[in-house]
């Protein structure tokens, strides 16, 4: 029979790094994308957790209630787990980050659940959208055959 000690040092701790690309992501979404566009990404914590294997490819909470709010001024926290997603696209990951956004209400600290038009607004970039190696649409409004953007660099 293993004790405490045995099972608190078998398991393996997480490690959590700051994803600063998310951020800037983030930003680009709040732009673009009007149902999310009540977000202050400076009100949110953008991590990635490099070594564990949860079931789930990204979470988001609430820190109203959560210990880590005593360390920092976000209400809420979004973590990409990196061992489930290291093969997607960056195309891929503003969908999933996209996705995750939509948690986080327009007022208060309570997240808000899945329901069918959550998941309607992701499935319609493509049922198979996380799939490895799949083409998705870009929605961080970069590209996309900008008439600005090309008559831009014509002139430049």
């Amino acid at each position: 029979m293993a004790t405490k000690e045995q099972i608190t040092i078998n398991r393996r701790m997480a490690d959590y790094f700051d994803a600063p690309e998310l951020r800037e992501m983030a930003k680009k979404l709040v732009k673009c994308q009007e149902l999310v566009s009540h977000i202050d990404v400076n009100e949110v914590l953008f991590l990635k957790e490099m070594e564990t294997t949860p079931k789930a490819a990204a979470k988001c909470f609430s820190l109203a209630t959560h210990p880590m709010r005593y360390f920092t001024n976000a209400r809420f926290c979004i973590v990409f787990y990196e061992s489930n997603i290291d093969y997607f696209s960056k195309d891929q990951r503003a969908i999933l980050l996209f996705h995750e956004m939509m948690h986080i209400p327009a007022v208060g600290d309570k997240l808000v659940d899945h329901d069918v038009k959550d998941f309607y607004d992701v499935l319609k970039l493509g049922i198979d959208w996380n799939s490895r190696g799949v083409k998705v649409p870009n929605i961080l409004g970069e590209g996309n055959g900008d008439k600005k953007g090309k008559k831009k660099e014509a002139a430049g």
